[in-house]
Parts: structure tokens; C-alpha cells; sequence
């Protein structure tokens, strides 16, 4: 996700858009126009690329119908707002925001009429005037760096909930498994058009990797090792007195029988 291209967005003041479908002109209204961009905004770079969402997101994150989302897709592009970049990795549309073009329509804060504001507002101190501290994170590189196997993947949070069972799920699992299941899983598309069952989702697929890696471990471990190596060896047995014994009987009755044969 881009915070700096979301922020873009939010600040840009974007009209009701015209465009053309079946050689008609046609019109998408500005806030359907806003909240589908704020989406791939939401799945983009900083500089706009990479922005792929299924519809299935784009539903859920838009509140449109599928029919409304592809008639406010046209109008962006159309507008030049965002351009097509071909078929992604997961077979849903990928496209690149007009990052330029969104410039343009943001307006300058010194733009608005003077008479908005009904007085100045003075520091407190002329000598010392007044500064804005610069926002910072709260979380540890840590906490970062789990964040991002998430947001990577899904986007931002949608709820404290959601976030909670992240991190449990982290915890449990650890980050290096927690980004395998995950790729894993986007993957396998073990997914939900749902979102508020999202987290259900990866711990499903979590059990089924952890199913797949027992089994593929098994089998492994069975073409290694060697059945004819775990077979005791034969011992040697010394003949007992009364086998010595029953053969020197049975070698007497062949020579006998022999002798008898031939006398005849």
C-alpha cells in the first residue's frame, strides 16, 4: 500500500467523470470515482505501479457492484487517471495510476478565499513560532516488518480485530513461516471473498501447508532410508551333536542301499 498516493487521492478534487460505453456518453459520479481509485491506491507503489486487486476486493473495499466497478474503471481510464499494465500473477487486471494527473487536480492550500478563515491564527510566541511535530509509527522494525507480510498481501487492516489475530498468528507460527503461508496460500488461492473472514482463511491454509510439509517430509524420509538396512543379520549356527548323529545314519542307509543295487 501507498500512504503518500492514498493521501494524493484523498486531497485531489476529482469531478464527475464522462466517458463513453456503446458510443453513448455516459457520466461516473465523483465519489464512485474516488473510492475505486483510493482502492488500487491502496495495492500500488509509491509511484502508482503494481495495483492488481480482483474484483472480489474491489467489491468488498468499494461497497459497487461489479457492473458499477467495471463502468467507473472505463471513466478513469478514459480520463487518463490510471492505465492498463497487462495481466498480473494472479490473472486479475493490473494497472498503474496517473500519479502526474492526480497532481494536477489537487488544489494548493493558499487557493482557498481568504474570507474562509475569520481571523489569522498567530503563534503564541512571535519569537518562537509554533511547529507541527512530524507523525512517526509507534511500532518496532519488528512489528514493521510483520505488518508488511500482511499488508503485501491484503492491504491495510480492516478492523483492530483483524490485526490482533495477525500478529497472534506471527507469534505462533513465526514471520519466516507466517510469509511462507501466506505466498502459499495466495498461491493455492485459498482465499474468501469475505473479509471479515480473511484471517479464518490463512489459518486454514496454514493447516493444510503444515499437512503438506508432514507429508512431503514422510515421503522423503522414506526413500532415504534403507528397509534392507534394518534387517538383523543371520547367525551362523554350529551343528548339534545328534544332528552329526542323523547324518552319519543317513550316509550309511545311501551307501547301503547303493551296495544292494549293485549286487543285483
Amino acid at each position: 500500500m501507498s500512504v503518500s498516493l492514498m493521501t494524493i487521492v484523498f486531497d485531489a478534487t476529482i469531478p464527475d467523470l464522462e466517458y463513453v460505453k456503446k458510443g453513448k456518453k455516459r457520466k461516473a459520479k465523483a465519489s464512485s470515482v474516488k473510492i475505486v481509485l483510493l482502492s488500487y491506491a491502496d495495492h500500488a507503489n509509491d509511484e502508482g505501479e503494481g495495483a492488481y486487486p480482483g474484483y472480489n476486493r474491489l467489491e468488498t473495499k468499494t461497497a459497487l457492484s461489479r457492473q458499477g466497478i467495471a463502468d467507473t474503471l472505463d471513466a478513469i481510464k478514459q480520463n487518463n487517471l490510471m492505465v492498463f499494465d497487462g495481466i498480473s500473477k494472479l490473472n486479475t487486471n493490473s494497472y498503474h495510476l496517473n500519479k502526474s494527473r492526480l497532481l494536477e487536480l489537487v488544489k494548493p492550500l493558499d487557493s482557498y478565499k481568504s474570507s474562509h478563515l475569520k481571523k489569522k491564527v498567530k503563534p503564541l510566541d512571535l519569537k518562537h513560532p509554533l511547529t507541527t511535530p512530524e507523525p512517526s509509527l509507534s511500532l518496532t522494525p519488528v512489528e514493521l516488518s510483520n505488518l508488511e507480510i500482511f499488508t503485501n498481501a491484503f492491504g491495510m487492516f480492516v478492523s483492530n480485530k483483524e490485526g490482533v489475530r495477525w500478529y497472534e498468528f506471527v507469534e505462533k507460527h513465526k514471520p519466516t513461516c507466517a510469509r511462507e503461508i501466506v505466498q502459499w496460500a495466495l498461491k493455492k488461492e485459498i482465499h474468501l471473498t469475505n473479509r471479515a473472514s480473511l484471517m479464518d482463511s490463512i489459518e486454514t491454509a496454514a493447516e493444510r501447508w503444515s499437512e503438506r510439509n508432514i507429508k512431503n517430509g514422510a515421503v522423503n524420509g522414506n526413500k532415504s532410508s534403507n528397509p534392507k538396512s534394518t534387517r538383523p543379520a543371520k547367525q551362523e549356527t554350529q551343528p548339534t551333536e545328534s544332528d552329526l548323529a542323523l547324518a552319519e545314519r543317513i550316509n550309511a542307509a545311501r551307501a547301503a542301499k547303493r551296495a544292494a543295487m549293485q549286487t543285483v
